[in-house]
C-alpha cells in the first residue's frame, strides 16, 4: 500500500517526467471499489489477473490476455456510503470525467483514447497529429479559426494553437511537459495579452525547471524562474500573431493580485 516505482534516488524528485500516479493510489482505490488488474508482458506466454474487493484480495491467477495492463474499477464507494453521498450529480461527475479525458487525449495525440458513458460511445480517438486530435474534439469549423504558434529558445519550447477571435465558451488548455495543468500565472499572462481568445499551449521544459509537487494531484506547477516563462510567451505571441494587436503588460504587474485570472472550476463545455 506504500509502493512506488517512480523514485529510485533523491535526485529523481527534481526530474519528474511521468504523470506521477503513485503505486499506493491503486491500493487506496481498491479499498473503496471492486478492482481488477489484468497484465501481461511481451515475454510471457500468459498474463496474471488480480481481483480485489473492498481492500480484500479475492483471487490471483493466470489468464490469457493481450500484452499490456488493464485496470478496471467498478462500484466506486460501494462500501463507503457516507463518502458516496459527497459525489455530485451524475451529470456533473460526467462533466468532470469528460474534462479529464479531453485533457489527456489532447496531451497524447499519438495514443488511442476511447470514452463511453452508460454504454454510449462519446469519443473514439485513434492516434493522429495534434491538429487532427483537436479537430475531432472541437470540430472542423472551430479549428479553422486557430493559428499554430511556436517559439523555442535556450531553455525549451512552447507551441500550440491560439484562436484569432474571442471565445468565452471554451476552456483553454495548458500542458507542461505533456502534463495537463491549471496555471493562474500563465492564464493571467494570456488574459492580459490576448483577452478571451481560446488557446492550447504546450511547454517543453527541463524537468528540473518545473516543480510538479506543489499540489497533491499535480494539477498545478511552479517554475524555477517565472520571468523566463513571461519572456517565452511574449516572444511566442510577438513572432506568430500579427493578425491582432496584443496587449502589453509588465512582469511586475503580473505579480499583483489584480492580475490573477481564475478559470471556471469543474466545468467543461465543448
Amino acid at each position: 500500500r506504500h509502493y512506488t516505482s517512480k523514485i529510485t534516488a533523491a535526485e529523481d524528485l527534481y526530474s519528474i517526467i511521468t504523470y506521477g500516479f503513485r503505486g499506493e493510489a491503486l491500493s487506496s482505490i481498491s479499498s473503496v471499489s471492486r478492482l481488477t488488474i489484468t497484465s501481461r508482458t511481451k515475454n510471457d506466454l500468459h498474463g496474471n489477473q488480480l481481483s480485489v474487493e473492498g481492500g480484500k484480495i479475492l483471487s490471483f491467477s493466470e489468464v490469457g490476455c493481450p500484452v499490456g495492463t488493464k485496470v478496471e474499477v467498478k462500484d466506486l464507494f460501494f462500501n463507503v456510503p457516507a463518502r458516496e453521498k459527497f459525489l455530485k450529480s451524475e451529470n456533473t461527475e460526467n462533466i468532470h470525467n469528460v474534462s479529464v479525458f479531453v485533457n489527456y487525449a489532447i496531451a497524447n495525440s499519438d495514443k488511442h483514447f476511447k470514452l463511453s458513458i452508460d454504454s454510449k460511445e462519446i469519443y473514439n480517438l485513434y492516434p493522429s497529429s495534434l491538429k487532427e486530435r483537436i479537430t475531432l474534439i472541437y470540430g472542423k469549423s472551430f479549428v479553422e479559426n486557430l493559428k499554430y504558434v511556436e517559439y523555442e529558445n535556450y531553455l525549451g519550447k512552447v507551441y500550440g494553437f491560439v484562436s484569432l477571435d474571442s471565445v468565452k465558451t471554451k476552456k483553454s488548455h495548458i500542458f507542461v511537459n505533456k502534463r495537463p495543468v491549471k496555471s493562474p500565472f500563465i492564464s493571467s499572462i494570456m488574459k492580459k495579452k490576448i483577452g478571451d481568445n481560446f488557446f492550447i499551449l504546450f511547454f517543453d521544459l527541463p524537468p528540473y525547471f518545473v516543480d510538479v509537487n506543489v499540489h497533491p494531484a499535480k494539477i498545478e506547477v511552479k517554475f524555477q524562474k517565472e520571468k523566463v516563462i513571461v519572456d517565452m510567451i511574449e516572444s511566442l505571441l510577438k513572432d506568430n500573431l500579427n493578425e491582432f494587436k496584443t496587449f502589453t503588460v509588465s512582469y511586475q504587474e503580473l505579480r499583483q493580485p489584480k492580475a490573477q485570472y481564475q478559470t471556471k472550476e469543474g466545468k467543461f463545455e465543448i
